[in-house]
């Protein structure tokens, strides 16, 4: 949310209006350029506003929207102090996809060159700052803001029709697959991607894919195995520090997020261990297992910790927050606590909010179990594979070959489009951050054989040795400390099998089950939701029929599923009997 949006015509004089506005009281800073054939405008968050380039001279128009962690190391290289003119430098040495492969961090980007008409749209590796375009009657539209871009369209009496793959990623799977949303023509460029505009033509190029994970068998020594967890400690605690050193350019303070889990705790504790003092962010139900951990290691370690308890449910009851932030493209519930806890501190003294995103895809979790799966099933991770037939085959084919394997479809839709939801949530107060992200940390990690990765061996190796403080406290994920025993593992996990069976989300953070049958505000919310998008059978007695189907389940994820999407069609008054 908030960035940039802009509009470039292929036929000469761009007569387009842009739609850029203030979701909330953050804040700003605003610019904007106006030249024949290209209108940008931005309104950004005034924090790194240094790192946020809005730059224009004879030659180009350059716009950098995000956090990029390496311009020291660039300016020092190029000896130019000027970001500006140090990323012109760059992009007319190393060619624009020179450019997005040796900045390191996260962002979008637009890069226009004057003398030909060029324009070049780029997004970061992960796309941490996601870019949304559209193409109509010769103009692209093009936002970091999807909202901004929904209604930019509608000014210039485009209508929003339904995307029915789009809508049927929501029911199947509460995120988007691939570069789809639920709005036809709109869509999002894939990490890792540059678009490139010139004499009408549209061309998208990669310029970083995740690199595939080493299969093979190889054997390491005592010695050799020691060595690499030197270069895995290394790499992390140099990206740790690159995020860190980050909010002191700046004079802010550290904050991060801290759960149960073990990623965030890693990010905290090696902070810690570098000498930097976080202030650490927790939510969830009371006395939730996320809340006692995370509070014993902010007392042991004398860290400030913010508690936002989300007993209730309450949170949930401002569900359009949420579409209005990530365009109906991912599921309420995530972005919402996220949403909600950031707008309830006063943030203007902290950094980027750190966590431990992305950890998991890549230090041996449970993606990983798909590296050796070549064919591609579109069911996995799927909330019910009831709405598989509501996809278009041309989508099937598109979304079962674009990838190499399981795994890499996992990654980029799952770990990706999925869990960039509460980062985008946060990007409506300050920016965003992990260390995980960062390109070196990803591909060392991916060179790391297999055999090593998975089951997390190889980073509780890491952790035992590097950082052994942190397997002192329990990990939520199995339920006892990092480094267990599989029979103890295994008695954990009968042990919550048999109380989830007696009392349900008995240790849930989210007992969303719990509070929909508790809270009744919650339950008519939702029920109001269903009744008011009775319209849509009117249109598409299909889909009235599936959003139907998935209300009525007893899943509280289900409900919310359908939920979303009745919301989505609502506010944007979105045409679902033109869906293609």
């Amino acid at each position: 949310m908030y960035g940039f949006i802009g509009s470039f015509s292929f036929s000469g004089k761009n007569e387009t209006e842009l739609v850029c506005y203030k979701h909330n009281q953050t804040n700003l800073v605003a610019n904007s350029v106006e030249v024949d054939q290209l209108k940008l405008k931005r309104l950004s968050v005034d924090k790194f506003v240094n790192d946020k380039v809005f730059y224009e001279d004879e030659d180009v128009i350059i716009v950098i929207e995000g956090v990029i962690y390496n311009y020291s190391e660039l300016e020092e290289k190029y000896a130019i102090n000027d970001r500006g003119k140090l990323l012109k430098t760059i992009h007319l040495e190393l060619s624009t996809k020179g450019l997005a492969n040796i900045l390191n961090g996260y962002y979008s980007g637009v890069i226009f060159n004057k003398s030909d008409g060029s324009l070049y749209l780029i997004t970061d590796h992960i796309t941490y700052k996601p870019l949304w375009y559209a193409c109509f009657d010769e103009t692209i539209y093009f936002s970091t803001d999807i909202d901004w871009l929904y209604r930019t369209l509608q000014e210039n009496n485009i209508p929003l029709t339904l995307n029915l793959d789009g809508a049927y990623c929501l029911l199947n799977y509460g995120y988007m697959l691939g570069d789809v949303t639920p709005v036809n023509h709109v869509k999002k460029l894939i990490a890792g991607n540059i678009i490139f505009i010139n004499d009408k033509n549209i061309k998208i190029e990669s310029y970083y894919k995740i690199p595939e994970p080493n299969k093979s068998e190889e054997k390491f020594s005592e010695k050799e195995y020691s060595e690499l967890l030197s270069k895995i400690d290394f790499a992390f605690k140099n990206s740790v520090n690159r995020v860190y050193q980050k909010d002191d350019e700046y004079g802010y303070r550290h904050c991060a997020t801290l759960s149960g889990g073990l990623d965030s705790r890693l990010v905290v504790l090696t902070a810690a261990k570098l000498g930097y003092q976080t202030t650490c962010l927790t939510m969830g139900e009371s006395k939730c297992p996320d809340i006692r951990i995370s509070s014993k290691i902010c007392n042991d370690f004398c860290l400030e910790h913010i508690v936002y308890e989300l007993n209730n449910g309450l949170y949930l009851l401002d569900y359009d927050s949420a579409i209005i932030g990530n365009g109906g493209t991912i599921l309420s519930p995530g972005y919402l606590h996220s949403y909600r806890l950031k707008s309830l501190i006063n943030l203007n003294i902290f950094g980027a909010i750190h966590s431990g995103d992305v950890g998991d895809a890549i230090l041996g979790g449970s993606l990983l179990k798909y590296v050796n799966q070549k064919t591609i099933s579109l069911t996995e991770a799927m909330y019910g594979s009831d709405f598989l037939d509501g996809f278009s085959k041309e989508f099937k084919d598109a979304e079962t070959t674009r990838y190499i394997d399981q795994y890499q479809f996992n990654y980029y839709n799952r770990g990706l489009n999925s869990a960039g939801n509460g980062c985008i949530a946060t990007q409506c107060y300050t920016e965003c951050s992990s260390p995980f992200i960062d390109k070196d940390l990803l591909d060392l990690m991916f060179s790391v054989p297999y055999g090593l990765v998975k089951d997390h061996k190889i980073y509780i190796d890491y952790i035992k040795n590097y950082l052994p403080e942190a397997c002192n406290y329990v990990w939520d994920g199995i339920g006892c400390k990092p480094g267990s025993s599989k029979f103890k593992k295994y008695i954990i996990f009968l042990l919550r099998a048999f109380r989830y069976k007696i009392k349900k989300n008995v240790v849930s953070m989210n007992p969303y089950e719990k509070w929909f049958s508790n809270n009744v505000a919650l339950s008519e919310t939702f029920d109001k939701i269903l009744h008011t998008g009775e319209g849509i059978k009117e249109n598409n007695t299909q889909l009235w029929k599936d959003l139907l189907k998935r209300y009525s389940s007893s899943r509280f994820m289900d409900k919310s599923l359908a939920c979303t999407l009745i919301r989505l069609i609502q506010i944007y008054d979105i045409n679902v009997n033109a869906c293609e």
